[in-house]
């Protein structure tokens, strides 16, 4: 989707309601802006890509969540059958 807006003297802009809706945003939304080049990308904070790190000389995504161990894991899986 493609769409012009207009930004007001407060600095806003007002998104389109279908890319509200298409990303779920509302009123307290966060987005990232990321200045490229001659333009700038805005996205839905949770739905970009995941950030690389670099850690001992490799790059690396850094892991989100609740740790876990994959041999329990399988074990589980194993006696659950």
């Amino acid at each position: 989707m493609s769409a012009t807006v207009v930004i007001d003297d407060a600095g806003r802009l007002m998104l389109p309601l279908a890319i509200r809706e298409q990303f779920n945003l509302t009123s307290g939304s966060l987005l990232r802006i990321r200045s490229t080049g001659n333009h700038f990308e805005l996205t839905p904070v949770g739905f970009d890509e995941p950030e690389l790190v670099e850690r001992d000389g490799l790059l690396v995504i850094p892991a989100k969540g609740t740790p876990c161990n994959a041999l329990e894991a399988v074990e589980m899986e194993r006696e659950n059958r």
